[in-house]
This record gives structure tokens, sequence and C-alpha cells, in this order.
């Protein structure tokens, strides 16, 4: 591509509609792009993502660039791409930051397992839960979870047509196999 087709090109992309002309400038400046973000150690596939930023920062600023005033396009797109990859290094720092920061001193090895503690216990009873489901009916295991939800006996047992008694004999019922299974899946994985 020529200087004067270059020129053409970039008076056509500051018309954010014309795609045609859009493609044609992703085409020439995505690989060049792509090369000065890997040169400057990006990953691959951040450096794909990050190229992606750059053309979208691109495709916005460029009905604004003037070459009276920002002098050449190859030193403008440069600046561009260089101020963008240094952003990402610069988030990408403040993340690991916040993250050593929050693992490192927010959370000891105590609390650590309480989390992992409470998330076991949180899975033994849904794995449990779908277990022993196909051995009850949709109504019971209904009354089951509408009591686990807070919800009154009286209330539960308008809303689902039975006795109150009925509620707590069915909620018995599935506590009773609920908890069989849990110490089961405990003993099973230890």
């Amino acid at each position: 591509m020529n200087d004067n087709t270059r020129l053409t090109l970039l008076e056509k992309v500051r018309n954010k509609h014309d795609e045609q002309s859009w493609e044609d400038f992703v085409d020439t400046y995505r690989p060049f792009i792509y090369s000065v973000c890997r040169r400057m150690n990006v990953a691959h596939y951040e450096a794909e993502e990050l190229t992606q930023d750059i053309l979208l920062k691109l495709w916005d600023k460029l009905p604004e660039f003037q070459y009276e005033k920002n002098g050449r396009f190859r030193a403008w797109l440069c600046t561009v791409t260089g101020n963008q990859v240094k952003n990402f290094f610069r988030s990408h720092q403040r993340r690991e930051e916040r993250n050593k920061k929050y693992f490192d001193q927010s959370m000891s090895d105590p609390e650590i397992e309480n989390i992992t503690e409470e998330s076991w216990k949180k899975y033994a009873v849904l794995r449990a839960m779908d277990n022993i489901r196909p051995l009850f009916s949709e109504k019971v295991i209904k009354i089951f979870e509408l009591l686990q939800e807070g919800r009154r006996r009286p209330e539960v047992a308008e809303l689902m047509d039975v006795s109150p008694n009925q509620v707590s004999v069915y909620k018995e019922r599935v506590l009773r196999r609920l908890t069989a299974e849990i110490r089961r899946l405990d003993q099973e994985w230890g």
C-alpha cells in the first residue's frame, strides 16, 4: 500500500460507518499492533485481546487524528499502541498486587480452612440432596425445600394442600434420608 493509499484509507476510516475501509485498516495494521504487543512481552492470548482493544481505541480516536496537529500517523499509532500496552501492564500489576495482598494479608490458614470446610459441607448437602431426590415425590421434595427457605409449617401446608402434620412427617423423612446420605458421602469421600 503506497503513502497516498494509506492517506486515503485514513481519511475513509475517519467515517465510522465505512465498514470496508475499517476492514482494510484492520487488515493493514492488526499484524503490526500484535507484533508490537508480543515484542513488549505480552503473552499470545493477551496480545490478541490487547490488539483488539487497541483497534477499538483507534476506531474511536481516528476521527480526531489530524496530520497538522499529530504529525505522522505511524508515530501516533506507535504512541497509542505503546500507551495501551503500558496501561495493560499497570492494570495487570495492580491486579496481581491486590490478589497477593488479599491472599497474603487478609486470610489466615484457619480462615482458609473454615472457608473450604463450609464450602465442602454445602457441596456435600447439595450432592446428597441430588442423590436422594429420586426416592421422594416432587411434592415431598418441594415441601422440604420450602421449609429450608424459611417458610413456616402452616404456610407450607396451605401452599401444598396438605395438613401441617403431614408437612412435619415429610420433613422428618427427607431429613433422615438426607442425613444418612451425607454420612455415607463423608465416609466414601474420606
